[in-house]
């Protein structure tokens, strides 16, 4: 939702990212460890409602969790290529992130994207 609702941040950031003019270092910098600290704070707090194994490591999750954040919006024209064409954006997106975390959850989870 962050991503969709903040289009030009967002695009600033990857811009930013991929081709680093060292105007905005600071700014960027400073919202990706805002990124990166919040994602960890929630894989913490799902490991520590059972919700995804006890093994899952916070810091390397959060960092491939925002990967494919990152990955999906910048190639969100191409989302047809799951085969979601005629799809909902959001829906596409929340089963990619679904797929991934299915290999860490504990079948405990009670999952509520409203709170996140």
């Amino acid at each position: 939702m962050m991503q969709a609702k903040n289009k030009q941040q967002a695009n600033l950031l990857y811009r930013e990212i991929l081709f680093p003019t060292g105007l905005c270092s600071t700014m960027v910098n400073e919202q990706l460890t805002t990124i990166h600290l919040f994602t960890v704070d929630l894989v913490k707090k799902a490991i520590k409602e059972k919700s995804l194994k006890p093994s899952t490591d916070p810091a390397y999750t959060a960092f491939i969790l925002e990967g494919i954040t990152v990955l999906t919006f910048l190639a969100r024209k191409q989302l047809n290529l799951l085969g979601s064409a005629g799809q909902n954006e959001t829906d596409v997106i929340q089963k990619v992130v679904t797929y991934y975390f299915s290999s860490l959850l504990t079948g405990k989870e009670a999952i509520n994207h409203a709170n996140v």
